[in-house]
């Protein structure tokens, strides 16, 4: 009889000879034999965040947590998997985790460095970052990550010699000395871009507007990024509301040019066309940025009341309930709805979305529920 050792053994001679996906199949016969193998589980881990199937991976690594909690390579996959899902509390925690129950886990220090980056914790961040460097030596990933945070901190020399290291490592690891040179100017215009792009931020946050259209400017002018669909995005959005709308439109849709995936693009296009009585390409930029982006809330929503000015009912009551799907506390969606069962021929339905469009706080669904309630529930 075959056993589950063999399975797993098996699995790894798949990886090995790079066949991941038969491999899944061996462990899943080895775990069929025994559930509690935690082995299986871990190569099953890493296999699925190699593939990009994050919440399978978060079980697979919360499977080892609950057999061995003892185990760091456990905490440490689901960190690594919850991360990726953009739970990066839950994330944090398990990288935590993952030092206390081994404090030489140059990994998870410098995973929890990126988290701590991310939370503008940049003191916390180079403090693991250092750790990391004196476990595993001067690795330039970290070096890099740690003059991020060293910059972020104020600290601007101390990120200029990471930085630095980060360059001096390359250039004695390179073939092609010019190739270096090329590929260090690219990491240089990236600083510079980024450097840009937060002063831009910044100067949005403070409603300075045409100051922050000038760093946009200049960073698409420079051509800082490689692909400066960003700058273009949120130079497009500072035109919208300086209602220069030819630019805005000009810039958004280069954005979604240079990154035809870019849903917020689509949604401010859809935005002016809709401003403009553009009925029909703000449906289509909206349609684009829910191809893009299922989730979107707000672009069903406002596809749906321009579906029902359109007199498409059908189509505009399909908008509003998945607006509600995904946010059911939404008033104006349930307003809307309330419209669509009411033009539909159902006053039922529609005094009840209004009831409860009021109670969240629509100023105008209670006087319709009022004025309809004796049709739909009396």
């Amino acid at each position: 009889m075959l056993t589950a050792q063999f399975y797993l053994l098996n699995a790894l001679r798949k990886l090995k000879r790079n066949m991941p996906d038969l491999a899944l199949k061996d462990l899943e016969y080895a775990l069929k034999l025994n559930p509690a193998m935690t082995e299986a589980r871990l190569v099953e881990a890493k296999i699925f965040f190699d593939k990009q199937a994050y919440k399978k991976a978060e079980t697979s690594a919360s499977h080892i947590v609950e057999l061995r909690p003892s185990s760091p390579e456990g905490y440490f996959w689901r960190g690594r998997a919850r991360f990726a899902l953009d739970k990066k509390e839950e994330a944090l925690a398990d990288f935590t985790k993952t030092i206390l129950l081994d404090d030489k886990n140059a990994e998870a220090l410098y995973h929890r460095g990126i988290i701590y980056t991310h939370q503008a914790q940049y003191e916390a961040a180079i403090h693991d970052f250092t750790e990391a460097l004196d476990l595993s030596g001067e690795d330039k990933k970290i070096l890099y990550k740690r003059g991020t945070a060293y910059y972020e901190a104020g600290r601007r020399q101390e990120a200029y010699l990471d930085w630095g290291k980060v360059a001096e490592i390359d250039y004695l690891k390179a073939q092609d000395k010019s190739a270096w040179l090329e590929e260090s100017e690219k990491i240089q215009r990236k600083i510079k871009a980024e450097k840009l792009m937060t002063l831009a931020q910044n100067q949005i946050k403070a409603e300075a507007n045409t100051q922050a259209i000038t760093i946009l400017s200049q960073i698409i002018d420079e051509d800082l990024f490689d692909t400066p669909a960003e700058a273009h995005y949120q130079r497009g959005r500072l035109y919208a509301k300086d209602k220069a709308y030819k630019q805005a439109v000009q810039d958004l849709k280069e954005a979604v040019r240079l990154e035809p995936d870019f849903a917020l693009a689509y949604f401010e296009l859809g935005m002016l066309a809709g401003a403009q009585s553009e009925q029909e390409e703000a449906i289509l930029a909206y349609s684009h940025a829910i191809i893009f982006n299922e989730s979107y809330t707000a672009a069903y929503y406002f596809r749906g009341k321009l579906y029902a000015q359109r007199e498409m009912y059908d189509e505009a009551l399909a908008d509003f309930v998945q607006t509600i799907r995904l946010n059911p506390q939404y008033a104006p969606a349930y307003f809307e709805r309330g419209a669509m069962y009411y033009t539909l021929g159902n006053p039922k339905l529609a005094c009840l979305d209004w009831l409860k469009a009021h109670k969240l706080g629509h100023p105008q669904a209670g006087d319709l529920y009022e004025k309809y309630k004796i049709l739909g529930l009396g």
